[in-house]
């Protein structure tokens, strides 16, 4: 999963716990899960696979902010909630719905 869409991303990194992922949405492949977190308005993506005991894993690879730190009206920015989360059905678009102002690429 590349590119930082709207807001650029960070390479793997960690789910913060104020980030409190709420939709779920996977790649058609199964490899890829996109996680959308509505009160932070980040986007986590993680690599779908097993772990050593073969069981299933997630591993993060990339977290995209989508929503600026603050609202156009000054406020701080809690206004800004991502509600949903699609993946094209053939797995080249990511669609996300969020309110307040998009962060620069």
């Amino acid at each position: 999963a590349g590119g930082g869409g709207a807001g650029g991303g960070e390479g793997g990194g960690v789910v913060r716990v104020e980030d409190g992922p709420t939709h779920l949405a996977s790649h058609p492949s199964g490899g890829v899960a996109y996680a959308l977190c509505a009160g932070s308005g980040v986007l986590l993506v993680a690599d779908v696979g097993r772990d050593g005991k073969g069981r299933g894993a997630l591993t993060l690879v990339q977290r995209v902010e989508l929503v600026n730190g603050a609202d156009a009206d000054g406020t701080d920015g809690s206004s800004s909630a991502a509600g949903a989360l699609a993946c094209s059905s053939d797995g080249s678009f990511v669609y996300v719905a969020c309110g307040g102002r998009l962060s620069p690429p």
